[in-house]
């Protein structure tokens, strides 16, 4: 690699950047790789328990379907759509409220509502994308299902015979 003798720095050659270059987006690709199996490991764990069956598989649809803040989560209502960063997709839980489709009451006239309607609202859905930085992430009317981790694993879903994970 060369370097500036003056002050002893070192620089990248050409060939080396496009190395580093090449070796981020292979990690980048791994990543994504890794995150797609982790979301259809939660997914085909979700879609099983739609089946009818024994309590324990009611008590996780229940559990599944209602995600609290805290609680990684994935987005399904775009599950099946290679458009969407699969990064995007899943996260840590913040919020889920209601949000204003119009951010002012002269945007919501434009559109043909009268100062004395409500003004509709949209479902929001608030995340930390633990597998992009950590970064606030805000999805608008979409599905989400809880991600069943280790940790969260109960023997009430375990086989009585089988130990608690942990």
């Amino acid at each position: 690699m060369p370097q500036d003798t003056a002050t002893s720095l070192r620089f990248t050659t050409a060939e080396e950047d496009r190395m580093i270059d090449r070796a981020s987006t292979a990690d980048e690709q791994i990543l994504a790789e890794a995150v797609k199996l982790l979301r259809e490991s939660a997914y085909q764990l979700w879609l099983a328990s739609l089946c009818a069956g024994p309590k324990h598989l009611a008590d996780l649809f229940a559990e599944l379907k209602d995600p609290k803040p805290g609680d990684l989560v994935m987005e399904t209502s775009t599950f099946y759509m290679k458009s969407h960063n699969p990064l995007e997709g899943i996260g840590v839980l913040e919020g889920v409220g209601q949000a204003p489709y119009f951010k002012t009451r002269e945007q919501a006239r434009a559109a043909g509502y009268k100062d004395d309607e409500a003004l509709p609202t949209r479902l929001v859905w608030d995340l930390r994308l633990i597998f992009d930085g950590n970064r606030p992430f805000r999805w608008e009317n979409a599905s989400f299902i809880k991600v069943k981790t280790s940790e969260a694993l109960s023997p009430a879903v375990c086989h009585k015979s089988a130990p608690a994970v942990k």
